[in-house]
C-alpha cells in the first residue's frame, strides 16, 4: 500500500473485500465478509451453518464449514477448531495455554482454540500488524 508521497504506508494488511450471497425462497441476502464475526456448526439443526454477524441478524445457511472454508479468503479466515471458522478481523486477544488457547472475538464471543490450529491462529494474529513488545498496564472497557 503506497501513500500519495510513494512512501510505504505502515499499514500492511488489508482487508479482503468481498461478499457471500445465499438465497432462500425469494429472498438474497449478501453477507459482507467485514460482517463475519465467526462461522460455526449450527447444534439445533443437522448439516447447518451460522454466520455470526457483527450487525444486522445471525444466518442460519445449509452446508459445511469445509464447504464455506473454499469460499473464503484465508488470511482473513481462520478454523480454530473442527466446528468453528473465526474472522481474524474481529480477533481481539488471544490467550496462549501451551499448546492451546482462547480466542476472543468481537460480540463477546470467546472460542477454545484446538492444539491442531493452535499455530496458524497464533500467526494470524500478528499478520499485518506492527508488533509492540510491551507490558500492558490496563485495559479500559468502554460503555456499550
Amino acid at each position: 500500500m503506497k501513500t500519495e508521497k510513494g512512501k510505504k504506508s505502515v499499514v500492511q494488511y488489508v482487508f479482503e473485500v468481498g461478499k457471500i450471497v445465499v438465497k432462500s425462497g425469494n429472498s438474497i441476502y449478501a453477507i459482507w465478509y467485514s460482517d463475519i464475526v465467526s462461522i460455526v456448526i449450527e447444534t439445533k439443526k443437522s448439516n447447518s451453518i451460522r454466520f455470526n454477524c457483527h450487525k444486522g441478524h445471525d444466518i442460519i445457511v445449509e452446508g459445511t464449514l469445509v464447504e464455506i472454508m473454499k469460499l473464503l479468503p484465508e488470511a482473513d479466515f481462520i478454523m480454530v477448531h473442527k466446528s468453528f471458522i473465526a474472522n481474524m478481523f474481529h480477533a481481539i486477544r488471544f490467550i496462549k495455554h501451551r499448546n492451546t488457547g482462547v480466542l476472543h472475538l468481537t460480540k463477546d464471543l470467546e472460542v477454545n482454540v484446538s492444539k491442531v490450529h493452535f499455530e496458524e491462529v497464533e500467526k494470524a494474529m500478528y499478520r499485518g500488524a506492527n508488533f509492540l513488545d510491551v507490558s500492558v498496564v490496563e485495559v479500559i472497557k468502554k460503555g456499550k
